[in-house]
């Protein structure tokens, strides 16, 4: 009786000290952050239940243990080193006497309030942390395709390594000469953009982050990555799924799936007739039909020089009248091996505001042994380019002529009818060359439909041959 008298006096005296402090602390810990939660209560009771509550953290995950009561939870997630997972452990209530039942309710609802008030701090601090449900972007965005959603490969490979000397708009972002993008209506300042185009077959996938300084309707065109090596084996048109996505400031802005149609390779775009009616005249992409690099050209000037009209090809090195015997054996050689007229310039499909034509290659002509009017001039600037001559493709209103400079200073020149290659001779096609020259281009100069093309000038310009 005395040992547990002196075992009851201890436990009065520790449940006072625990009342007169009444006080019960809670460390919220994630990663570099710590808040201190502190709960205070003061019981009016004289045996106050022995309540532990204490905080630890192991393994990256944050732990509550309060001693005397257990129960997991689990809440939300904002990436692999920022998941919490919370578990209340071992909450007990000890020296409570079995006379005392109010006492038993009164603590367990101390516990409870303590309980809430964690919940609570864990709750606001994970909502803070946690990112927010998806949202999509509020602004409008609209897909733009060139040439009445039709892609010219022709187009795409003669611009491929130009550079774009122009001035652009202070609301255009990209590929100067990009024909496939979107027109975004911006709505607020600094705003990133992140486009990709996404194009069946003849290009990898295109990404690219513009920026949008000011309010306004922006163009963008990112630079496609286009197969290089498909779009030159292109001979037949084809439909292709284009596919266009769009992010703001990392939100998305949705999709949109198009078909295009992919024109064939041989399809030169020569005029483009804008929304606001004027006509843009892309003549100088007939220079990348030109193609003085090709390998055959070199046999030919072999087979050239063995009909003996000329001794060699030196180009601007001898007298205009030397130039004109080595205009001739390219000229007679092409006769000799068949060369003859054909009117076949119909392109792989019709547009309401582009005006195309088919061209042969170089190889394609010398292959099938025919040539319309642009084939041909085609054909012999290729080889008069090769021999070192200054050629000028002259373009009138349905035909197409070569102009040919005889000497570096340009003041002696000839115009070549190249319709009459393998039925009449070089004299007579520069006569009749020269007589159409006067008859159907100075009447129409600066009208659409009349060019005159130099090819040095366009390789200046980074028109490049395309390699078939």
């Amino acid at each position: 009786n005395a040992a547990k008298r002196t075992q009851a006096s201890q436990t009065e005296r520790q449940n006072r000290s625990i009342a007169a402090s009444g006080r019960a602390s809670a460390y919220f810990v994630k990663t570099n952050l710590v808040q201190r939660l502190t709960t205070t209560s003061q019981p009016s009771f004289k045996r106050c239940p022995r309540v532990f509550l204490r905080m630890k953290c192991s393994n990256g995950n944050t732990l509550f243990c309060l001693n005397g009561w257990e129960g997991p939870w689990k809440q939300g997630r904002s990436s692999h080193d920022d998941h919490i997972h919370w578990r209340i452990t071992r909450l007990y209530i000890s020296s409570i006497t079995n006379h005392c039942p109010r006492i038993i309710v009164l603590a367990n609802l101390l516990v409870m309030l303590h309980l809430a008030s964690i919940y609570i701090a864990v709750g606001q601090s994970l909502a803070q942390s946690s990112p927010s449900s998806p949202q999509r972007a509020n602004f409008q965005w609209q897909p733009i395709v060139h040439f009445e959603n039709e892609i010219y490969p022709a187009f795409v490979l003669a611009t491929a390594t130009a550079p774009y000397k122009g001035r652009l708009s202070e609301f255009y972002r990209g590929d100067p000469r990009g024909s496939i993008g979107v027109v975004i209506k911006n709505q607020e300042t600094g705003t990133n953009i992140r486009v990709r185009i996404e194009i069946d077959s003849i290009a990898k996938p295109t990404e690219e982050e513009f920026s949008l300084d000011s309010f306004g309707d922006y163009r963008i065109y990112p630079k496609i990555r286009y197969s290089y090596d498909t779009l030159t084996r292109l001979v037949q048109p084809r439909t292709v799924d284009t596919l266009i996505s769009i992010e703001a400031n990392g939100i998305s802005a949705g999709s949109k799936s198009l078909p295009l149609r992919v024109r064939s390779v041989n399809d030169v775009p020569l005029r483009l007739q804008t929304k606001d009616g004027r006509v843009q005249d892309l003549s100088w992409m007939l220079a990348a039909f030109v193609n003085e690099n090709h390998p055959w050209i070199d046999k030919l000037l072999q087979e050239a020089l063995r009909t003996r009209l000329t001794s060699q090809f030196s180009g601007y090195q001898g007298t205009p009248q030397q130039v004109v015997k080595e205009i001739n054996a390219i000229w007679t050689l092409l006769g000799q091996r068949g060369m003859r007229y054909s009117n076949i310039a119909t392109p792989s499909g019709t547009s309401r505001t582009v005006i195309s034509q088919h061209v042969r290659f170089l190889t394609e002509s010398i292959s099938f042994t025919q040539a319309n009017c642009l084939d041909g001039t085609v054909l012999l600037a290729s080889i008069f380019r090769k021999i070192g001559l200054d050629p000028v493709i002259v373009l009138v209103p349905g035909h197409a002529l070569l102009k040919v400079y005889l000497d570096n200073s340009h003041q002696n020149f000839v115009y070549i009818e190249t319709t009459l290659m393998g039925r009449a001779m070089l004299s007579d096609a520069m006569r009749i060359g020269a007589s159409k020259f006067s008859e159907l281009y100075r009447p129409n100069v600066g009208k659409p439909g009349t060019f005159a093309l130099s090819i040095a000038k366009a390789r200046e310009m980074g028109i490049v041959p395309i390699n078939r």
